[in-house]
């Protein structure tokens, strides 16, 4: 549903299209390479290390990030 409304304006990726074994590569190639990144910030998100990870990979790229916040929690530490 999401997907399909920005798809019409914009260029979409999602990492859970990813093939396995294939993850880090792709996902860090489809970052760098991104206009920016929408990270949705969710109480379960903000803990785990790839949803940090990701957020390191667009700054180290100077990729504009643009969180959209779901819940009322706290981004991970650099990134408020």
């Amino acid at each position: 549903a999401l997907e399909t409304q920005l798809g019409r304006r914009w260029s979409v990726f999602w990492d859970g299209k990813i093939s396995h074994g294939q993850f880090t590569t792709v996902l860090t190639n489809e970052i760098e390479n991104a206009g920016c990144l929408v990270p949705i910030l969710s109480k379960a998100a903000a803990d785990h290390h790839v949803f940090r990870d990701e957020l390191e990979i667009a700054r180290d790229a100077n990729v504009p990030i643009v969180p959209i916040r779901i819940h009322n929690c706290r981004a991970p530490l650099g990134f408020n």
